[in-house]
């Protein structure tokens, strides 16, 4: 089913699982309600009730054994119906999901950001289950009003539109290309032109990050940022995250998360700024995230991803960081530009098979290697080339080229939820999984033996990251459409 084709955010889809399934979905569904009732904000509730909603209505009506009907807002008292008509077992942890959720939804109404979801007209659709004569059933379609939006979204739209790519990298190029018309600026233009080709071309910025900024990291700003989709950030075991090991040897670390995603929200916000509190979660670790070489070339817009501590993505960068003091750590995205093509609401394909560079690098450096999974990072955009297959012979020539991909995507705009530019207000959750232990590898780089070891890693980390999803998923990708696939 086609996330957007109903509402802002994706319903689950229940229609091919067992009733044994739907049992454990519901329990899950139990245990996250309970940790997010007590951090659970106004903006943040809105998506997670829609989802919650939807979700425990699907289980409830597999249990039931009845058709799952496409519903963008479960009555309460459908849910309440569906409740008591379950087995024992499965009615108490339904009823427990049903009492949270009133929790969250009564704190909504009592919060300043409560009516923030704008009221919308409705569309038709025909049941699935009706002839081609019958009334056409009414549909609720997003419609924005800009009179009705509050103070503190539009602050969220800010936000992403001045830290997006496809929004904020224009503006920034066109400020700076406004200042050659002044007169009085040209002296900062200057200065700052000396500056940007010195740090380029003699400071190789990128190859060699910048310490993160503190203050940079700790910015309001990427607050709003963060609570405009909202993204989170989980840590399975935050104990193992360690400067020295239990022998005294020094401990780096490599996230290597997935998917891409279009834009790769989840990587900035959680590892690039402390919006989601990722220093007290791995108060032992120092990140520098990975990001496009270019990036680091385009004037104004470079400052934004060098104060976060970001490097481009280079052997060479990579190993400096992993070869430097002891709780230094990496962030890399390995599906790349590649995978940004496969992007789509409710799947999770993945450029895994081929990528074998990250686990080279950690056998050298003696790295130890953390899968890391977003979900719902797919899912805020729509990728239009997917299911073309000349549109995406041109993107990957284009890649080629550029280094990095183009996709057509459709987005939401300012003013409305059908197109546009920025992403969809939809969750993202970003897992980070337990560290694999790497030991150095002091052998010749030449050998039969190294081609195997890489391999035997590669397969370890398949599985671990495999695992780390399988955990996760039927929590955080209630809408999926698809399994992870590993395509290339």
């Amino acid at each position: 089913m086609d996330a957007e084709q109903n509402s802002e955010f994706p319903i689950a889809d229940f229609s091919k699982r067992s009733t044994d399934d739907a049992s454990r979905h519901i329990i899950q569904l139990r245990t996250e309600l309970v940790l997010r009732s007590a951090e659970v904000t106004g903006v943040d509730a809105m998506a997670d009730v829609v989802l919650f909603k939807a979700s425990l209505h699907a289980a409830g009506k597999r249990l039931l054994n009845e058709e799952i009907e496409e519903e963008d807002d479960i009555p309460q008292h459908d849910l309440e119906v569906i409740c008591e008509r379950l087995p024992s077992e499965d009615k108490n942890n339904f009823a427990a999901c049903l009492k949270l959720l009133t929790q969250i939804e009564s704190r909504m109404s009592s919060s300043p950001q409560s009516g923030d979801r704008p009221k919308v007209p409705t569309r038709t659709r025909r049941s699935s289950n009706a002839s081609s004569n019958s009334e056409p059933i009414r549909e609720e379609t997003p419609q924005c009003d800009m009179f009705q939006i509050p103070y503190a979204r539009r602050m969220q739209m800010l936000a992403v539109c001045l830290a997006n790519f496809f929004t904020g990298l224009p503006l920034f190029l066109a400020v700076y290309i406004s200042m050659y018309f002044i007169p009085l600026l040209w002296p900062v233009v200057w200065i700052y032109n000396i500056w940007m080709v010195y740090d380029i071309f003699i400071r190789k910025a990128g190859s060699i990050p910048r310490p993160p900024s503190k203050k940079y990291r700790n910015l309001g700003y990427w607050k709003l940022y963060r609570d405009y989709f909202p993204i989170r950030l989980r840590v399975e075991d935050s104990s193992k995250f360690v400067k020295v090991n239990e022998d005294g040897e020094p401990q780096t670390y490599l996230f290597t998360l997935h998917p891409h995603g279009i834009h790769s929200f989840g990587a900035f916000v959680n590892f690039a700024t402390n919006a989601t509190g990722v220093d007290d979660l791995l108060p032992n670790i120092k990140m520098y995230v990975q990001t496009l070489g270019i990036q680091f070339k385009l004037p104004l817009w470079r400052e934004l991803v060098s104060m976060g501590g970001c490097g481009d993505a280079s052997k060479e960068c990579l190993t400096r960081v992993l070869s430097g003091n002891a709780g230094n750590a990496a962030l890399l995205v390995v599906g790349g530009a590649e995978e940004a093509l496969d992007a789509s609401p409710g799947t999770f394909d993945l450029v895994l098979k081929k990528r074998k560079g990250f686990v080279k690098i950690a056998l050298l450096t003696g790295t130890n290697l953390v899968p890391t999974f977003s979900f719902g990072e797919n899912d805020v955009y729509n990728n239009l080339v997917r299911e073309h297959p000349g549109s995406r012979r041109f993107m990957k020539v284009v890649q080629r080229i550029l280094g990095f991909s183009v996709p057509l995507i459709q987005g939401r705009g300012i003013f409305n939820y059908r197109w546009g530019l920025l992403p969809h207000r939809r969750p993202i959750t970003t897992v980070v999984g337990q560290p694999i232990p790497i030991k150095k590898w002091e052998g010749s780089t030449t050998t039969p033996e190294f081609s195997k070891r890489i391999d035997e890693v590669h397969q370890q980390y398949t599985e671990a990251l495999c695992e780390l999803y399988d955990r996760h998923k039927n929590i955080h990708a209630l809408a999926r459409c698809d399994t992870l696939r590993f395509t290339r």
